[in-house]
Formats: structure tokens, C-alpha cells, sequence
């Protein structure tokens, strides 16, 4: 399996340029930008102020009618923005992120909740869900801009499956995708993702 090294050191600027930005004027919020997309580094507030991680908890928690108290497990959850808002909601969170650069700024950032350094195509990924958060399986499962940065979807889709509580339905199983990101990530429309797992939920970055 291809798995796109975006967060080596050199590289994640590509990356991160989609989500979370600092432009080169210093610019932490939006509507105070006025350079181009060059020489970006790390800022939560500039992606907080443009207001996608909680409109997309929102329309998550909407979409699947979501009671408060709701177990949900988030891979690729960077710092947690979105179990942040997902917890402002009632629901309760965990989440794992294996990129070396977010594992690198998670304390430096004040990251709100634990971020496991767990690999979502690992084969004993459950095993290590289990011992990191005390829990076998979840009511809900995101996966957070995971698969555009894959060639291979069979393990990460299985290993959802494997930590989703079985009493609930597959569609409980919820990728958010980039649709926009640019090579090296894997682009479709949402109604080509859907093709690969008609089953699951497929949302767009505000998680419609």
C-alpha cells in the first residue's frame, strides 16, 4: 500500500496549506489575509475562524440523529478539532493521528483530548484502540480526511468496521473527504467514493 508521506519534514506545507494556515503576512484569521498561499505554517485559529470543524460535527451529528453521550472514535483527527466540537454537542471522543507532524505539535498546540499515535492500516489497529482507550468498539466511527491519502482502502474500511459497535448500522461508519486536495492525494467525487462502500457514509469537508 502507497501511503502519501505529506507529514515528512519539507512536505507537510502541502498539506496543511487545505486546513490549517498561517499565511506569510501573519495573518491567524481569515478575513485578516491579504497575501498569497506561499510560506504557510501551523495555525488552528486561522481553520477555527472559518468555522468547517464545527459546521461539520454539526451536520454529522444531524445526519446520523445522534443522541448526546454518543461513543465516537476519530482517525486521522489531527488535534482534535473536531471531537472539540463534537464534545460541545454532548458527545463523548477519542481519536488517533499517526502523521509525525502532528505528533510532533500536539503538546505544543494543547491538544484537548489524547491524540494515539496509531496507524488506521495496521493489522492489530483494533488491538491498539482497545489499550489505548479502554473500549472494544464505538457507536460511531470518522475517519477524517483519511483515504485521500491512500491507494488502498480494503484495511483502513475493515479496521473501521472492526471498532464499530456491532448493534449499530454500517452507515455509523463516516468518511469526511477533501474533494478539493490536489496530487499527491487521490481524488474523486463523493459519489465515487461512495462506489467503494455504499454502506458507510460519505461526506464532503463541511460534512454535507
Amino acid at each position: 500500500m502507497q501511503i502519501y508521506t505529506w507529514d515528512k519534514p519539507g512536505y507537510e506545507s502541502t498539506y496543511w496549506k487545505q486546513y490549517y494556515k498561517q499565511r506569510a503576512c501573519g495573518a491567524t484569521r481569515a478575513r485578516n489575509c491579504q497575501c498569497s498561499e506561499r510560506d504557510i505554517t501551523y495555525s488552528r485559529e486561522f481553520f477555527e475562524d472559518e468555522g468547517v470543524f464545527s459546521l461539520r460535527a454539526k451536520n454529522i451529528v444531524e445526519k446520523l440523529n445522534l443522541q448526546e453521550s454518543t461513543d465516537i472514535f476519530v482517525i486521522g483527527c489531527g488535534l482534535g478539532i473536531l471531537m472539540e466540537e463534537l464534545k460541545k454537542l454532548g458527545m463523548n471522543c477519542w481519536g488517533c493521528d499517526n502523521s509525525q507532524y502532528i505528533q510532533s505539535i500536539k503538546n505544543k498546540e494543547k491538544a484537548v483530548f489524547p491524540i494515539h499515535n496509531i496507524d488506521v492500516t495496521a493489522a492489530d489497529f483494533t488491538t491498539k484502540v482497545s489499550r489505548a482507550t479502554g473500549s472494544l468498539w464505538f457507536d460511531v466511527v470518522i475517519t477524517e480526511d483519511v483515504l485521500s491519502s491512500h491507494d488502498s482502502f480494503t484495511q483502513i474500511l475493515n479496521n473501521c468496521e472492526s471498532i464499530l459497535n456491532p448493534d449499530m448500522p454500517k452507515s455509523n461508519i463516516v468518511h469526511v473527504i477533501d474533494v478539493n486536495v490536489n496530487t499527491p492525494f487521490t481524488v474523486k467525487s463523493i459519489d465515487q467514493w461512495k462506489q467503494i462502500n455504499p454502506n458507510h457514509t460519505w461526506l464532503d469537508t463541511n460534512g454535507n
